[in-house]
């Protein structure tokens, strides 16, 4: 009886072992985790400012063409400006047509 005593407390050991152990495995298991979280939303708020300052950059780029476009017309415009003239009183005659032919259909 004392061998079945001494084999159920040492069964009991190793159990309880065995528990700590798993205990200690999910606390490290934790421990990792938050590490790796800590890390990833560096990583992503990383991210996020680069793909803020590209944001920015291609902004300028859009802003810089647009100018350049918007000056080359300009100087087009005062340097033709007739056919510019003419251009535009195309498009409203055109307009002006095209509404009186839809009007006329109803």
């Amino acid at each position: 009886m004392a061998e079945q005593h001494d084999g159920a407390a040492r069964l009991e050991s190793e159990v309880e072992e065995i528990r700590r152990k798993v205990t200690q495995m999910g606390d490290q298991v934790a421990r990792m985790g938050r590490q790796r979280l800590r890390h990833l939303e560096t990583e992503l708020s990383d991210l996020g400012e680069d793909v803020a300052e590209e944001g920015r950059e291609v902004l300028h780029q859009i802003n810089r063409r647009l100018w350049k476009i918007e000056r080359k017309v300009e100087r087009n415009i005062r340097s033709h400006p007739g056919e510019w003239m003419a251009g535009a009183i195309g498009i409203v005659g055109i307009a002006a047509a095209l509404g009186l032919v839809l009007r006329h259909r109803e």
